[in-house]
């Protein structure tokens, strides 16, 4: 919200900063499918980093292990899916 109203005071008007904001729609576009492919890589790289660390502790939980993962990366989705929907309804 503070973006917002730091953006329309430094473009004027709330019209002005919608067409800004319009204008530069692709690089926002391209920021966020760049900080999608930073959060997958960074969670990939936690992923087999806890994998190997928690069968070297509790070797049989592999299948829970599996479904914990699972469950935060259908969340995730879900997350991801919801705020872009969310952005694209907003315009």
């Amino acid at each position: 919200m503070m973006i917002n109203v730091v953006g329309i005071q430094i473009t004027g008007t709330m019209d002005n900063w919608r067409n800004w904001l319009a204008h530069h729609s692709y690089y926002f576009l391209i920021w966020r499918i760049v900080l999608y492919t930073l959060v997958i890589m960074g969670w990939l790289w936690a992923k087999r980093r806890l994998t190997a660390r928690e069968l070297r502790h509790y070797p049989q939980s592999h299948i829970a292990l599996k479904q914990r993962f699972l469950r935060i990366e259908v969340a995730t989705v879900i997350a991801f899916i919801v705020l872009e929907l969310s952005n694209g309804i907003g315009r």
